[in-house]
This record gives C-alpha cells, sequence and structure tokens, in this order.
C-alpha cells in the first residue's frame, strides 16, 4: 500500500547533515512515510549514509539538477507515492512528532501545513532561543503572501501532492532559486485558502553556513518577483511595493555599500503602515548608513 506522507529530501556533499535529517525522519512518533533523497551527484559519503539506513523506506535517486534545487523537489514530488508530501532539506532536521502534527492539520482540512524551526547557528549548539517563525495567513492568503512576504519555512511545509501536481511544483527558473519555495506557495495559494500553521516548534533549520544567499542574487529575485507579480502589487491601480521588498532591497544595496540606493528604497517605507519588526530594522539600516557615511568623510577628511 502507499504511504500517507512521502518526504522528499534534495542533497548535495552534506554527508554528516543529511544522516542527522534521516535520523531524525526514522525517529518519528509516525511511521506511515516513505523518503526519497535526491541527490545531485554528491562527491561525498553520501551513498554510505544511506546504505547505512537499511530502511526499505528510504530510497536514493541521482539527478542532474544544474544548480536549481527545484528540479531535485519535484523529482521527489513525481516520484513520491504518498497522499501528502513533506519537504526537508537535508541540513535541517525535525522534532519526533512533525509528521504526527501535520498529518493531524491535514486531516483537519488543510492543504498546506506548517510550524515554527528552532534556529541553529554552530554545530555545538544545544539551547536554542531564536526560530525561524511562521505566521499565521490571512484570506486571501495568495495577497497575505505577496504583500506581507514568506510566511512557510521551506522544512516545515507539508502539503497534498495532488495540489502539487496541479500548480506544476516548484519553478524551475534559475531566477527563482534560492526562493523557489515561496513561489510555490504564491501558486498553491491561487488554488487554495486553507493553508494552517500548526502550533509549536516542530523542527531545527541550520543557518550556519552553506545555504543558498547572496545579495546579487536576492537583488536578481526581488527584480523577477516584482516584474512578476506587477498587477498583483497595484493597489487601487497604483504601483506600490510591499514593506518587506523594499527593506529586503535596501539592505542588499547596504550589503554592497551602495548607500544612496539603500535610502532611496528606504523612503518607500511608511512607518505608519510598515510592520513593527520592518520599521525597527529599517530604522537601524538608516543608522547604519549614517555611521558608514560618517566614516567616510572622515576618511576623505585625512586626505
Amino acid at each position: 500500500m502507499a504511504p500517507r506522507i512521502s518526504v522528499v529530501i534534495p542533497t548535495y556533499n552534506r554527508a554528516r547533515d543529511l544522516e542527522r535529517a534521516l535520523a531524525s525522519v526514522l525517529g518519528q512518533t509516525f511511521d506511515d512515510f516513505e523518503v526519497l533523497v535526491v541527490d545531485n551527484h554528491s562527491t561525498d559519503d553520501t551513498q554510505t549514509v544511506i546504505a547505512r539506513f537499511a530502511d526499505s523506506r528510504v530510497s536514493l535517486y541521482n539527478i542532474d539538477n544544474e544548480g536549481v534545487v527545484a528540479k531535485s523537489r519535484n523529482l521527489g514530488i513525481r516520484l513520491a507515492r504518498g497522499e501528502f508530501v513533506a519537504f526537508l532539506d537535508s541540513d535541517d532536521w525535525w522534532t519526533p512528532n512533525k509528521l504526527r502534527a501535520s498529518l493531524e492539520g491535514l486531516e483537519a482540512g488543510a492543504d498546506v501545513v506548517f510550524h515554527h524551526l528552532y534556529l541553529v547557528t554552530r554545530p555545538e549548539q544545544k539551547v536554542y532561543l531564536r526560530k525561524v517563525r511562521a505566521r499565521d495567513v490571512r484570506s486571501p492568503v495568495f495577497r497575505d503572501l505577496l504583500i506581507n512576504g514568506a510566511a512557510l519555512p521551506q522544512s516545515s511545509v507539508v502539503m497534498r501532492r495532488s495540489l502539487l501536481l496541479e500548480i506544476g511544483g516548484m519553478p524551475e527558473d534559475r531566477e527563482f532559486v534560492a526562493t523557489e519555495d515561496y513561489v510555490c506557495w504564491l501558486r498553491a495559494a491561487r488554488q487554495t485558502e486553507r493553508f494552517h500553521r500548526i502550533r509549536g516548534t516542530l523542527g531545527y533549520y541550520w543557518a550556519g553556513g552553506g545555504n543558498l544567499s547572496s545579495d546579487a542574487r536576492t537583488l536578481a529575485i526581488l527584480d523577477r518577483l516584482v516584474c512578476t507579480y506587477s498587477e498583483e502589487l497595484k493597489v487601487d491601480g497604483v504601483n506600490s511595493m510591499p514593506a518587506w521588498i523594499a527593506y529586503a532591497y535596501a539592505r542588499a544595496h547596504y550589503n554592497h555599500r551602495a548607500y544612496g540606493a539603500t535610502l532611496s528604497y528606504l523612503d518607500r517605507l511608511d512607518s505608519n503602515t510598515s510592520p513593527f519588526g520592518i520599521a525597527v530594522k529599517a530604522m537601524l539600516t538608516r543608522a547604519a548608513v549614517a555611521v558608514a557615511y560618517w566614516r567616510q568623510s572622515g576618511r576623505e577628511e585625512k586626505r
């Protein structure tokens, strides 16, 4: 019989992390699942790690994804036999009751479930005080996600496979690398309003290095998002920019020391309507720009 849940884990040269991820899946209190590890032809001990888990529920598939992780995830989605698909990055891991809690939410009528993750920044970390926070989304969910930004941490999400197939899986556009999950949630929200945040923190997100991120990539992704959803971003026929996008632009430019562009995007933020967290970050970024200008002027005077 087909399992209830298919767990899709893309990986590349993360043998040690993959071992931890698999151990967390096979240690679940719910056991009606399969695991599909989709490997981008790793050159480390990935196959040895898989062999250690002599469990018929774990299968290894190889792919040349050309640096587009969405291709690995989509292969897993196509090969999955479960009614539901759970996403797990190979450097993240779950608490033992994650799948059981997710299934309860799905059986209660949700199409997509998700939750908080603990933030991990050091290999030896034992105390987890910070979280990658999921947030409740309001109807219309598509509008909420677009205007307020991502709400679903990748390795927390479990959703109906039929829905994933309906929307064509995750986008494989190279411009969306590192944000293909967010675009996938947007596409899903066009088809269903049944998004449900599970209470509790049911996994761990590794942020200690090796993640796909760069300021140049961030700017390219933001440009593509704004272009793709330009019509939906209009409010009463007027072009607008959500606070989270304006701040993301500003921060990426700040990291490139393009302070003029940083301030230009910060000026698009309305302190009265921006979410509190973004408003505070914007204020701190303005202060950092002021300090950078002050230091720059000091260096010029010394010359």
